[in-house]
Protein backbone atom coordinates (compact mmCIF):
# COMPACT_ATOMS: atom_id res chain seq x y z
CA UNK A 1 0.00 0.00 0.00
CA UNK A 2 1.59 3.62 -0.88
CA UNK A 3 2.57 5.23 1.51
CA UNK A 4 0.75 8.68 3.00
CA UNK A 5 1.84 12.45 4.56
CA UNK A 6 0.07 14.52 6.24
CA UNK A 7 -1.53 17.55 5.00
CA UNK A 8 -4.05 18.20 7.46
CA UNK A 9 -7.67 19.14 6.72
CA UNK A 10 -11.01 18.82 8.84
CA UNK A 11 -13.68 16.49 8.25
CA UNK A 12 -17.06 16.62 8.87
CA UNK A 13 -17.72 15.78 12.51
CA UNK A 14 -18.83 11.71 13.24
CA UNK A 15 -22.24 11.24 12.80
CA UNK A 16 -24.35 10.25 15.72
CA UNK A 17 -24.51 11.28 19.20
CA UNK A 18 -23.85 8.04 20.27
CA UNK A 19 -20.74 7.12 17.91
CA UNK A 20 -20.94 4.25 15.07
CA UNK A 21 -18.46 1.50 13.23
CA UNK A 22 -15.50 4.11 13.53
CA UNK A 23 -16.08 3.97 17.43
CA UNK A 24 -17.82 6.22 20.41
CA UNK A 25 -18.57 10.08 19.23
CA UNK A 26 -15.90 12.46 19.91
CA UNK A 27 -16.80 15.76 22.12
CA UNK A 28 -18.36 18.32 20.43
CA UNK A 29 -18.42 21.28 22.94
CA UNK A 30 -17.48 24.61 22.19
CA UNK A 31 -19.85 25.63 19.91
CA UNK A 32 -21.66 28.51 21.27
CA UNK A 33 -18.64 29.07 23.61
CA UNK A 34 -17.99 32.84 24.76
CA UNK A 35 -15.17 34.80 22.95
CA UNK A 36 -14.20 36.73 26.25
CA UNK A 37 -11.28 35.01 27.48
CA UNK A 38 -10.89 34.12 31.54
CA UNK A 39 -7.81 33.21 33.21
CA UNK A 40 -7.74 29.54 32.33
CA UNK A 41 -7.32 30.48 28.28
CA UNK A 42 -4.25 30.87 26.92
CA UNK A 43 -2.49 34.51 25.35
CA UNK A 44 0.09 35.60 23.37
CA UNK A 45 2.94 38.10 23.71
CA UNK A 46 5.86 39.10 22.23
CA UNK A 47 9.07 37.51 23.37
CA UNK A 48 11.70 40.47 22.93
CA UNK A 49 14.67 38.79 24.34
CA UNK A 50 15.41 36.10 26.71
CA UNK A 51 18.20 35.37 29.64
CA UNK A 52 19.16 33.03 32.10
CA UNK A 53 19.48 36.13 34.53
CA UNK A 54 16.27 37.91 36.51
CA UNK A 55 18.16 40.35 37.13
CA UNK A 56 19.38 40.92 33.26
CA UNK A 57 15.86 40.47 32.54
CA UNK A 58 14.12 42.84 34.56
CA UNK A 59 16.93 45.36 33.96
CA UNK A 60 15.72 45.29 30.35
CA UNK A 61 11.99 45.30 31.00
CA UNK A 62 12.85 48.91 33.09
CA UNK A 63 14.80 50.54 30.19
CA UNK A 64 12.10 49.97 27.78
CA UNK A 65 9.21 51.22 30.39
CA UNK A 66 11.10 53.89 31.80
CA UNK A 67 13.38 54.76 29.50
CA UNK A 68 11.50 54.78 25.98
CA UNK A 69 7.62 54.69 27.42
CA UNK A 70 6.70 50.82 26.01
CA UNK A 71 3.09 50.11 28.05
CA UNK A 72 2.88 46.66 29.44
CA UNK A 73 6.31 45.30 29.19
CA UNK A 74 7.10 42.59 31.92
CA UNK A 75 9.28 39.79 32.67
CA UNK A 76 7.93 36.10 32.46
CA UNK A 77 9.68 32.77 34.11
CA UNK A 78 9.65 30.17 32.15
CA UNK A 79 10.79 27.00 34.10
CA UNK A 80 12.47 23.71 32.17
CA UNK A 81 10.21 20.90 30.92
CA UNK A 82 11.55 18.61 32.93
CA UNK A 83 13.99 18.75 36.15
CA UNK A 84 16.13 16.49 34.11
CA UNK A 85 16.45 19.01 30.98
CA UNK A 86 19.91 20.16 29.63
CA UNK A 87 20.51 23.64 30.60
CA UNK A 88 19.56 26.51 33.32
CA UNK A 89 16.67 25.68 35.52
CA UNK A 90 14.48 28.34 34.37
CA UNK A 91 14.98 31.35 31.44
CA UNK A 92 13.26 35.08 32.12
CA UNK A 93 11.47 36.50 29.44
CA UNK A 94 11.19 39.77 28.68
CA UNK A 95 7.82 40.18 27.07
CA UNK A 96 5.49 43.27 25.58
CA UNK A 97 1.72 43.12 25.44
CA UNK A 98 -0.93 40.33 26.12
CA UNK A 99 -3.23 39.50 22.68
CA UNK A 100 -6.09 37.24 22.50
CA UNK A 101 -5.28 35.83 18.94
CA UNK A 102 -1.69 35.90 17.23
CA UNK A 103 -2.87 38.48 14.22
CA UNK A 104 -3.31 40.93 17.54
CA UNK A 105 0.27 40.43 18.88
CA UNK A 106 1.49 41.35 15.59
CA UNK A 107 1.54 44.92 15.67
CA UNK A 108 4.17 44.83 18.80
CA UNK A 109 5.88 41.80 16.89
CA UNK A 110 6.49 44.31 14.24
CA UNK A 111 7.10 47.66 16.37
CA UNK A 112 9.88 45.17 18.32
CA UNK A 113 11.64 44.40 15.17
CA UNK A 114 12.01 47.30 14.03
CA UNK A 115 13.24 49.02 17.24
CA UNK A 116 16.73 50.20 17.00
CA UNK A 117 19.11 51.38 20.19
CA UNK A 118 21.50 54.56 20.05
CA UNK A 119 24.03 52.89 18.29
CA UNK A 120 21.81 51.34 15.98
CA UNK A 121 21.80 47.88 17.07
CA UNK A 122 18.48 46.04 15.91
CA UNK A 123 18.37 44.64 19.97
CA UNK A 124 14.64 43.07 19.24
CA UNK A 125 15.13 41.19 15.92
CA UNK A 126 14.81 37.39 16.95
CA UNK A 127 12.00 38.69 18.95
CA UNK A 128 8.93 36.10 18.45
CA UNK A 129 5.07 35.48 19.53
CA UNK A 130 5.08 32.86 22.24
CA UNK A 131 1.99 31.69 23.83
CA UNK A 132 1.36 31.98 27.95
CA UNK A 133 -0.16 29.09 29.04
CA UNK A 134 -3.54 30.16 30.86
CA UNK A 135 -4.55 28.41 34.72
CA UNK A 136 -4.45 24.55 34.36
CA UNK A 137 -8.14 23.50 35.10
CA UNK A 138 -9.74 20.06 36.01
CA UNK A 139 -9.28 17.50 38.66
CA UNK A 140 -6.03 16.15 39.81
CA UNK A 141 -6.58 12.33 39.73
CA UNK A 142 -7.33 12.89 35.69
CA UNK A 143 -4.40 15.09 35.12
CA UNK A 144 -1.43 13.57 33.30
CA UNK A 145 0.91 15.61 34.02
CA UNK A 146 1.72 14.12 36.96
CA UNK A 147 1.21 10.32 35.82
CA UNK A 148 3.84 8.25 34.67
CA UNK A 149 3.60 6.27 31.84
CA UNK A 150 5.24 6.49 29.37
CA UNK A 151 3.01 5.38 26.73
CA UNK A 152 -0.62 6.74 25.92
CA UNK A 153 -3.15 6.27 23.11
CA UNK A 154 -3.67 9.80 21.66
CA UNK A 155 -7.16 10.45 20.50
CA UNK A 156 -8.11 14.07 20.90
CA UNK A 157 -6.55 17.30 20.94
CA UNK A 158 -8.54 20.81 21.43
CA UNK A 159 -7.50 24.27 20.54
CA UNK A 160 -8.89 27.56 21.18
CA UNK A 161 -9.80 29.46 17.78
CA UNK A 162 -11.43 32.76 19.00
CA UNK A 163 -11.86 33.25 15.13
CA UNK A 164 -14.55 31.13 15.04
CA UNK A 165 -15.31 31.54 18.90
CA UNK A 166 -14.23 28.31 19.86
CA UNK A 167 -12.95 29.05 23.41
CA UNK A 168 -12.46 27.09 26.11
CA UNK A 169 -10.28 23.78 24.58
CA UNK A 170 -9.29 23.44 28.84
CA UNK A 171 -12.66 23.12 30.34
CA UNK A 172 -13.28 20.70 26.54
CA UNK A 173 -10.70 18.66 27.59
CA UNK A 174 -11.68 17.90 31.12
CA UNK A 175 -15.43 16.75 29.80
CA UNK A 176 -14.58 14.70 27.08
CA UNK A 177 -12.25 13.20 29.76
CA UNK A 178 -14.89 12.60 32.41
CA UNK A 179 -17.64 11.56 29.99
CA UNK A 180 -14.86 8.84 28.78
CA UNK A 181 -14.20 8.05 32.29
CA UNK A 182 -17.87 7.45 32.71
CA UNK A 183 -17.75 5.02 29.74
CA UNK A 184 -15.39 3.20 31.48
CA UNK A 185 -12.78 4.20 29.43
CA UNK A 186 -9.06 5.04 31.55
CA UNK A 187 -8.67 8.61 30.41
CA UNK A 188 -6.60 11.45 31.08
CA UNK A 189 -6.20 15.12 30.41
CA UNK A 190 -2.66 17.01 29.39
CA UNK A 191 -2.92 21.10 29.48
CA UNK A 192 0.21 21.75 27.18
CA UNK A 193 0.49 25.34 25.68
CA UNK A 194 -1.39 26.07 22.86
CA UNK A 195 -2.82 22.40 23.10
CA UNK A 196 -5.04 20.06 25.44
CA UNK A 197 -4.85 16.57 25.00
CA UNK A 198 -7.27 13.32 25.84
CA UNK A 199 -5.18 10.12 25.99
CA UNK A 200 -5.97 6.97 27.33
CA UNK A 201 -3.90 4.77 29.50
CA UNK A 202 -0.47 4.60 31.10
CA UNK A 203 1.40 1.66 29.30
CA UNK A 204 4.88 0.87 29.94
CA UNK A 205 7.35 -0.25 27.33
CA UNK A 206 6.49 -3.40 27.00
CA UNK A 207 2.71 -2.76 25.25
CA UNK A 208 4.46 -2.33 22.06
CA UNK A 209 7.30 -3.67 19.95
CA UNK A 210 8.73 -1.75 17.19
CA UNK A 211 10.40 -3.02 13.33
CA UNK A 212 12.36 -0.23 11.90
CA UNK A 213 12.38 -0.20 8.45
CA UNK A 214 15.37 -0.34 6.31
CA UNK A 215 17.57 2.82 7.28
CA UNK A 216 18.55 2.78 10.54
CA UNK A 217 18.20 3.11 13.97
CA UNK A 218 16.30 6.26 14.17
CA UNK A 219 13.12 4.51 13.50
CA UNK A 220 13.74 2.70 16.86
CA UNK A 221 12.99 6.04 19.06
CA UNK A 222 9.73 6.82 16.96
CA UNK A 223 11.87 9.08 15.01
CA UNK A 224 11.28 9.79 11.43
CA UNK A 225 13.92 8.57 9.13
CA UNK A 226 12.48 10.96 6.29
CA UNK A 227 8.80 12.36 5.52
CA UNK A 228 6.41 9.76 5.92
CA UNK A 229 8.66 7.18 7.16
CA UNK A 230 8.20 5.59 11.06
CA UNK A 231 8.85 2.71 12.81
CA UNK A 232 5.77 -0.18 12.19
CA UNK A 233 4.08 -0.96 15.97
CA UNK A 234 2.87 -4.34 16.93
CA UNK A 235 0.81 -3.86 20.09
CA UNK A 236 1.04 -6.83 22.85
CA UNK A 237 -1.81 -5.26 25.23
CA UNK A 238 -4.83 -6.13 24.71
CA UNK A 239 -6.66 -2.91 26.14
CA UNK A 240 -4.54 -1.09 23.97
CA UNK A 241 -5.61 -2.61 21.33
CA UNK A 242 -8.77 -2.73 21.45
CA UNK A 243 -9.19 1.10 22.61
CA UNK A 244 -7.36 1.54 19.35
CA UNK A 245 -10.37 -0.15 17.68
CA UNK A 246 -12.97 1.77 19.62
CA UNK A 247 -11.06 5.06 18.73
CA UNK A 248 -9.71 4.76 15.41
CA UNK A 249 -9.50 8.04 14.08
CA UNK A 250 -8.40 11.69 15.91
CA UNK A 251 -10.73 13.75 17.30
CA UNK A 252 -9.75 17.78 17.01
CA UNK A 253 -12.03 20.47 18.37
CA UNK A 254 -14.75 17.65 18.13
CA UNK A 255 -13.72 16.78 14.69
CA UNK A 256 -11.99 14.06 12.43
CA UNK A 257 -9.18 14.99 11.03
CA UNK A 258 -7.67 13.57 7.52
CA UNK A 259 -4.80 13.67 5.23
CA UNK A 260 -3.95 14.01 1.51
CA UNK A 261 -3.07 11.09 0.33
CA UNK A 262 0.54 11.40 -1.63
CA UNK A 263 2.49 8.75 -3.28
CA UNK A 264 6.20 9.20 -1.15
CA UNK A 265 7.63 7.47 -4.75
CA UNK A 266 6.02 10.71 -6.42
CA UNK A 267 5.59 13.49 -4.09
CA UNK A 268 1.88 13.26 -5.87
CA UNK A 269 -1.49 13.31 -4.81
CA UNK A 270 -3.20 10.17 -5.08
CA UNK A 271 -6.35 10.69 -6.96
CA UNK A 272 -9.71 9.00 -6.45
CA UNK A 273 -10.96 6.76 -9.36
CA UNK A 274 -14.16 8.14 -9.84
CA UNK A 275 -14.01 11.59 -8.42
CA UNK A 276 -10.69 12.58 -9.74
CA UNK A 277 -9.55 14.78 -6.61
CA UNK A 278 -7.25 14.40 -4.44
CA UNK A 279 -8.10 10.88 -1.92
CA UNK A 280 -8.67 12.36 1.56
CA UNK A 281 -8.29 9.40 5.06
CA UNK A 282 -8.86 9.94 8.11
CA UNK A 283 -6.01 10.53 10.90
CA UNK A 284 -5.68 7.96 12.70
CA UNK A 285 -5.42 7.72 16.87
CA UNK A 286 -2.02 7.31 17.49
CA UNK A 287 0.36 5.59 20.57
CA UNK A 288 2.67 8.34 21.82
CA UNK A 289 5.60 8.53 24.09
CA UNK A 290 4.82 12.08 26.42
CA UNK A 291 7.73 14.22 26.04
CA UNK A 292 7.13 17.31 28.30
CA UNK A 293 3.91 18.60 27.02
CA UNK A 294 3.99 17.21 24.06
CA UNK A 295 3.79 13.46 22.49
CA UNK A 296 5.94 11.70 20.08
CA UNK A 297 4.11 9.22 17.94
CA UNK A 298 5.97 6.21 17.81
CA UNK A 299 4.38 4.15 14.63
CA UNK A 300 3.10 4.35 11.49
CA UNK A 301 0.56 1.93 11.59
CA UNK A 302 -0.99 0.20 14.62
CA UNK A 303 -1.00 -3.66 14.49
CA UNK A 304 -2.95 -5.81 17.04
CA UNK A 305 -2.18 -9.30 18.70
CA UNK A 306 -3.40 -12.01 17.01
CA UNK A 307 -6.66 -13.06 18.46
Amino acid sequence: MRKLLGLLFILPALAGCGGNAAGPAPFLGGAFAPAAPGPEDDCYTVCLIDFESREQAEYYCKRMTEGKGWKDVFVREVKASSPDSVGPPARYQVCYGRFRTLDDAQPNLKTAKAYRAQNGEAMFLRAMVVVIPGKDVGPEELNLRSKSGPLHLVIATFADDPARNYVGRKKFAVEYCQQLRQGGYEAYFLHAPGVSYVVLGRFGPDAVTFTAPAGGDEAQRGSALRPGQFAKLEIHDARLAQWQKDFPQLSVNGNAVGSFAIDKATGRYIMGRKTGKPMMLARPSYVARREGDSFTALGETLTSPAE
